[in-house]
């Protein structure tokens, strides 16, 4: 699997490319850097989908320009798709740059699929830093992307709208289950494996 990161610098928040070079096609995780930086990322590949982990602005930031750029179906989690077009819940409000967003194309659920070339991408629900909260698995390639559910040294907040510390709990027990050769893709920070998260992590 070919796997790309580009992080937004004034959040911090990554934005990822999943792709099968044989076959050309790729996933985008959170588009949150900009146009030119999607543009880059995208080279060689097509996008057949754009994947929300969840609905903060901090991870959609150039989800408009990103459609207008691929054409690609909009994924998230049932719970978490009001938050694209409400600036309220998505948290743009507070910064004084409203966001609303188009989409999305299609609802995630735990146990959805997404094919994109040789791989298959399963949803997880993984609520908790927010209501919606979804993870991807690919267990051919031991990877997860945990939007902001788990970090390499820490936990998403459960104090904004849709936060639930005991939510949050359970979701860290689902991930931290698919085995310590997992490899975590975090909504921030670096990527690190779950043997190496049970070390260094004072939430797990």
């Amino acid at each position: 699997m070919i796997r790309k990161r580009c992080v937004n610098p004034e959040f911090g928040s990554n934005c990822y490319l999943l792709g099968d070079k044989a076959t050309g096609e790729a996933l985008l995780v959170d588009p949150s850097v900009s146009p030119e930086e999607i543009a880059d990322m995208l080279e060689g590949f097509d996008a057949v989908g754009i994947v929300l982990t969840h609905c903060h602005f901090d991870h959609m930031l150039s989800l408009a320009e990103t459609i207008e750029i691929t054409g690609a179906p909009v994924m998230i989690g049932v719970e978490d798709a009001p938050g694209l077009r409400d600036p309220g819940i998505n948290l743009s409000l507070f910064i004084g740059k409203p966001l609303s967003c188009a989409g999305p194309d299609r609802l995630l659920v735990e146990g959805d699929v997404i094919h994109c070339g040789r791989w298959r991408f399963g949803a997880l629900e993984t609520p908790g830093h927010t209501s919606g909260s979804i993870s991807l698995v690919c267990q051919d390639a031991k990877i997860v992307v945990t939007g902001d559910v788990l970090f390499a040294d820490s936990v998403g907040r459960t104090d904004l709208p849709g936060g639930d510390e005991g939510e949050l709990k359970k979701s860290l027990r689902k991930i931290t289950s698919l085995g310590d050769d997992f490899r975590v893709l975090p909504g921030h920070g670096p990527e690190a494996l779950i043997w190496e998260i049970k070390e260094i992590n004072p939430f797990l």
